[in-house]
């Protein structure tokens, strides 16, 4: 009875340290695609960019460097200010309103 009490208490260490090792792996695997994820909205928020305008301004820049014209994003202000207007410590009206023309409370 002694011997089969051990073997099991071997067996259930061994299947703890298992899934300690499977569960460390989950997290190791699941790092790379959230890492990933991170990095890539960490650079659209450098650039002042949305996932939609990153596509359109890479075929902007295509466009432009075969025509030989300089292309700039007009949302970009620099890294650290984009940094501020997308936390909110600097609001700045030409942003919230383009084209200078408030809207009434219907949003006409």
């Amino acid at each position: 009875a002694l011997r089969v009490f051990r073997s099991r208490g071997m067996w259930a260490r061994d299947w703890y340290h298992s899934a300690i090792s499977f569960h460390f792996g989950l997290a190791l695997i699941s790092l790379l695609p959230v890492g990933f994820l991170f990095v890539q909205q960490v650079k659209l928020l450098l650039f002042g960019e949305t996932v939609i305008e990153q596509y359109t301004n890479i075929r902007e820049r295509k466009r432009c460097k075969d025509k030989n014209i300089t292309f700039r994003n007009i949302y970009d202000y620099g890294c650290i200010n984009n940094i501020l207007v997308v936390y909110g410590v600097t609001r700045w009206l030409h942003q919230q309103h383009p084209s200078g023309v408030w809207s009434d409370e219907r949003g006409v």
